[in-house]
């Protein structure tokens, strides 16, 4: 049996290496899994209430130009929570203490929410306060999984469990209310938070940036030192030039591309594209998810439809992550292309939808490209940041996609889909998403005139 590096050739010494080598390696292994868990069942947690406030509010009368204003003003509160709360995690290494707060206090706005779905007033209040809580805690899980367990793949991997278990909670509540009403939903969602809770609890903190160094290997240092000093980065500073790594180069802890400041992001070419390409992406998609029920109603359908919608989607978005270490062979520029391309593709058939069917069918190719366009923009912003400002620079691409574009999209698609219809909304989203796809082919172009496909050297 050879010997490891630095260690006597001997089969004792040997046997315990091999040994320790096996226990770090089970402890990852239930490490993942406790993350796969937390995925699962705060995704479960949200599609068991969260979800369906919007349409408890609907269903108690508040019309869809009310609820796209306080779905706008949720938004805007989203945006401001999540940047924050991303700050305060990676200012105090703080991820767990945040999600577990942070959960009991969305929970309990949750069912306050829910109790109050008949008070408009009360609800511009309380609606936007779950708003700045709930919306951080997604990014702030995909960025804990990454910094523990040192992959960048791991967010996206442990995220389909969470997308699996959406589809199915999703659509068993969605037949729940349509035959008993809203009322099991609040018991539902607080037994997955429960196991959230006691999951969390078993996790580690996030680890220190000393030690996400300590752990990238060192052939991983100096290729990326080669290719900083190749594609003009010099000192851990970015170029003016803008120039981007190959899509399959690993994170990049040794050399910073910028500043570690928020505003240094901002000086990022590559990462400040993609932020313009998801927010104009999230513009594109979210007044039609935020008006699905309308959308459905005009076509003869309801409620229950809206679970089979969602559940059905999510079944592509699953497979997806699961295989985003393996569609990293592809370059992450054309996974982008293809992401804008399926939401394209969304706007299009609700556009022209005559049967729920093909609103279904356009919910597919939506999640197809959030499949994408999640792993994507994780990668894509892995490789240009700082590792100290990771989980800000990632609830940047989020509330992007999500709050900000939301916020702007559900001041006018209340009023555009209650005075025109849902064709007139899915034409202004397809128009969006066209100028979205446009600039991902900018962003492919620009990377492969500044920087070779390493693949091909």
């Amino acid at each position: 049996m050879p010997a490891f590096p630095g260690i006597r050739n001997s089969e004792a010494h040997d046997s315990t290496v091999l040994s320790a080598y096996s226990s770090i390696d089970s402890k990852m292994k239930k490490l993942y899994l406790r993350f796969c868990i937390i995925q699962a069942s705060y995704w479960s947690f949200f599609a068991a209430l969260p979800a369906y406030l919007t349409a408890r509010m609907l269903d108690r009368g508040m019309n869809p130009s009310t609820l796209g204003i306080l779905v706008s003003v949720y938004m805007g509160c989203s945006f401001v929570g999540t940047i924050f709360w991303s700050r305060f995690v990676d200012r105090f290494r703080a991820a767990k203490k945040f999600v577990i707060s942070g959960l009991i206090a969305s929970a309990s706005l949750s069912l306050l929410v829910y109790l109050s779905a008949g008070r408009t007033a009360l609800l511009f209040i309380i609606y936007p306060l779950l708003g700045l809580i709930m919306s951080a805690i997604p990014t702030n899980i995909d960025s804990w999984v990454i910094a523990v367990t040192g992959q960048v793949e791991a967010g996206s991997k442990t995220r389909s469990f969470g997308a699996l278990a959406y589809a199915f909670v999703i659509l068993a509540c969605g037949q729940l209310i349509s035959r008993v009403g809203y009322g099991p939903l609040p018991f539902i969602s607080f037994t997955f938070a429960g196991i959230l809770l006691a999951s969390a609890f078993l996790q580690p903190e996030l680890p220190s940036a000393a030690e996400v160094l300590s752990r990238i290997p060192s052939h991983y240092l100096r290729r990326h030192r080669t290719s900083a000093r190749n594609s003009g980065h010099v000192s851990g500073r970015a170029s003016g030039g803008g120039s981007t790594p190959a899509a399959s180069e690993p994170p990049r802890s040794g050399a910073p591309a910028a500043p570690a400041t928020a505003a240094g992001l901002f000086r990022i070419p590559e990462f400040v594209l993609l932020v313009l390409m998801v927010f104009i992406t999230g513009t594109a998609v979210s007044p039609i998810n935020s008006m699905k029920l309308p959308i459905f109603e005009e076509i003869g359908s309801g409620v229950a439809m809206l679970g089979v919608d969602s559940f059905i989607g999510c079944m592509i978005q699953a497979p997806l992550l699961i295989l985003s270490g393996r569609l990293r062979r592809f370059r992450a520029e054309y996974r982008l292309i293809g992401a804008a391309f399926f939401m394209l593709l969304y706007a299009v058939l609700v556009m022209i939808a005559r049967h729920p069917a093909v609103v279904v069918a356009g919910t597919f190719m939506m999640n197809a490209g959030f499949g994408l366009l999640l792993s994507t923009m994780r990668e894509m912003t892995e490789r240009s940041v700082d590792h100290a400002l990771r989980t800000t620079a990632n609830s940047i691409t989020d509330v992007a996609y999500g709050s900000v574009s939301g916020m702007i999209a559900s001041l006018w698609s209340g009023f555009v889909i209650e005075g025109h219809g849902k064709a007139a909304l899915g034409g202004l989203s397809a128009g969006l998403q066209c100028l979205a796809l446009l600039i991902a082919v900018v962003i492919m172009i620009r990377s492969r005139r500044s920087t070779p496909d390493i693949r091909k050297a």
